[in-house]
C-alpha cells in the first residue's frame, strides 16, 4: 500500500505540467494593415482557422476583399504524436516526436502573402502536443499564438502554460 500512492502519482504526472506552445514567426515587421483575400473553398478544420485569422486581421484593421493585395493561406494539421517527421539525408527534424503521454500533435500555419510580387508578409506557425484535447478544442489557442506577433515576428520560441483544470500553489507571504 504505501507504494501503491508513489506509483499512482508517478503515473499521473505523466501529463502532467505545463502545454508548451511551439512558435515559429517570420516577415515584415510592422506592416501597415491592407486588404487580403481568402480560399473562398476552403474546408475541414483549416476552414475554422480562416475564419479565427480573418476575425483577428480584421480587428487588427484589415479589409477582406475579393481582390486583395495580400494573400491569405492557412493549415491545420493532426498528427500521431509519436511520429517523427524528418527531411533530407541529413535526417533533419521537420516534426519531432513525442512519446511520453500526448496522442496528437496538432500544428497550426498561418501565411500572409503580397500578391503583386509574392513576398511573405507574414508566416507563422504554431504547434502542441495533446492527451486529450481535440483539434477543434485546441485551435481557438493556436490561432492566437500564430497571430501574436504579427507586426513583429520573433522567430522560434516556446509559450508556457497551465493545463485546463491543473492548480498551482501559491506559496505563503
Amino acid at each position: 500500500m504505501r507504494f501503491l500512492i508513489p506509483l499512482l502519482l508517478l503515473v499521473l504526472a505523466g501529463c502532467a505540467g505545463p502545454i508548451e506552445t511551439r512558435i515559429e514567426s517570420a516577415g515584415i515587421s510592422a506592416a501597415a494593415p491592407t486588404s487580403f483575400a481568402i480560399d473562398p473553398e476552403i474546408t475541414g478544420p483549416a476552414a475554422g482557422v480562416q475564419a479565427k485569422v480573418t476575425e483577428h486581421l480584421q480587428g487588427l484593421g484589415y479589409r477582406l476583399a475579393d481582390n486583395g493585395a495580400l494573400k491569405l493561406h492557412v493549415t491545420a494539421s493532426d498528427r500521431p504524436a509519436e511520429l517523427a517527421l524528418q527531411s533530407g539525408s541529413h535526417q533533419l527534424a521537420v516534426a519531432a516526436g513525442k512519446k511520453r503521454c500526448a496522442k496528437r500533435e496538432y500544428r497550426v500555419g498561418i501565411t500572409l502573402t503580397r500578391i503583386s510580387d509574392g513576398a511573405n508578409i507574414y508566416r507563422s506557425s504554431a504547434a502542441e502536443f495533446h492527451c486529450k484535447l481535440t483539434l477543434d478544442e485546441a485551435l481557438p489557442t493556436l490561432v492566437s499564438a500564430a497571430m501574436a506577433d504579427l507586426g513583429a515576428p520573433r522567430g522560434a520560441y516556446v509559450v508556457n502554460r497551465p493545463r485546463p483544470g491543473e492548480f498551482r500553489l501559491i506559496p505563503a507571504m
